[in-house]
């Protein structure tokens, strides 16, 4: 895990997850997007590479994303929280 390297923006989007426990499409758009919404392409291009990195997963409810940290995020998120508060 030591070994990953990761983007300011996936290090807030994992870090909020971690205190939240779940966040939906909207939340993340506006955390990255420093209160407002940034885009979704742009937003999407994050949440891909946690997810390829097995850090979150995404469920779907309607039209709603909503996401997780998986186990392995759970780790990685509880360590960087302790970094970077």
């Amino acid at each position: 895990m030591s070994d990953e390297s990761f983007e300011p923006n996936e290090i807030i989007i994992l870090i909020a997850l971690y205190r939240t426990g779940v966040l939906n499409f909207a939340d993340i758009r506006k955390l990255i997007g420093k209160g407002k919404l940034t885009s979704a392409s742009y937003a999407d291009s994050f949440i891909y590479s946690l997810k390829m990195k097995n850090l979150i997963i995404e469920k779907k409810y309607k039209r709603y994303r909503f996401f997780e940290l998986t186990e392995k995020g759970k780790k990685v998120a509880s360590r960087l929280s302790k970094t970077y508060g």
